[in-house]
C-alpha cells in the first residue's frame, strides 16, 4: 500500500468521525495533499484508500453509501414531521448532506450513484421525484398526507373528497386573492 493511499483511507476515516458524509474530489485531494506533502496524488491510490474505509467514488465525489443512505432517510423524515414541507429542491438536499463550503460545482451532486442513492432513500419513504428545467424535486404528495391523518375520512367523508375540498378551497382562496 503506498503513502497517498494510506494517507487517503486516513483521511476517509477522519471524514467520517467528523460526520461529513460525502466530499469532492478536489477537496480530498487536497487533504491528502496537505498531509503528505506532495504536489501531485494518483486519483488510483485515493480511490483505493477511501474504498478500503468503505467510501464509493463517483462523478468527482467520494462518499459513504451507508452514512448517505442514513443522513438522507433522517432528512426525509424531518423535513416532513419537523418542518412540514412537501416540497424541495434537490439543490437544498444537498446542501444539507455535505458542507456547504466544499460544494464545488461537480458533476456528481446532479447525476450518478450518489443522487440515485439520494433518490432511492427520499423514494422509500414515500418522497416523489420530479424534475422540471433541469432542476430535480422532491414532493411528498399531498393525498398521502391526508391518508396518513385521516385514513378513514371524516364525517363520513372519504380521504378523496377530503383532498378535493382542501384544493377546491385553495384554488377559491388563491383566485380570491
Amino acid at each position: 500500500m503506498s503513502d497517498v493511499q494510506e494517507t487517503a483511507a486516513a483521511v476517509a476515516e477522519d471524514l467520517s468521525k467528523s460526520d461529513v458524509v460525502v466530499q469532492t474530489r478536489p477537496a480530498v485531494h487536497r487533504q491528502v495533499k496537505r498531509r503528505i506533502d506532495v504536489e501531485h496524488v494518483s486519483l488510483d491510490a485515493v480511490r483505493d484508500g477511501f474504498a478500503e474505509a468503505g467510501w464509493t467514488y463517483d462523478r468527482h465525489l467520494y462518499y459513504d453509501p451507508e452514512a448517505v443512505a442514513t443522513r438522507a432517510a433522517a432528512l426525509a423524515e424531518t423535513y416532513r414531521e419537523d418542518d412540514a414541507r412537501l416540497l424541495l429542491s434537490h439543490v437544498e438536499v444537498c446542501d444539507r448532506l455535505a458542507d456547504d463550503e466544499e460544494r464545488q460545482r461537480v458533476a456528481g451532486w446532479e447525476s450518478g450513484d450518489f443522487v440515485d442513492l439520494v433518490v432511492e432513500t427520499f423514494a422509500e419513504r414515500g418522497w416523489e421525484t420530479e424534475t422540471h428545467d433541469g432542476a430535480r424535486f422532491y414532493q411528498f404528495p399531498l393525498y398521502r398526507v391526508f391518508e396518513e391523518n385521516h385514513p378513514d375520512g371524516r364525517g363520513g367523508r372519504s380521504t378523496a373528497a377530503l383532498f378535493g375540498d382542501y384544493v377546491a378551497t385553495s384554488m377559491e382562496t388563491l383566485a380570491d386573492e
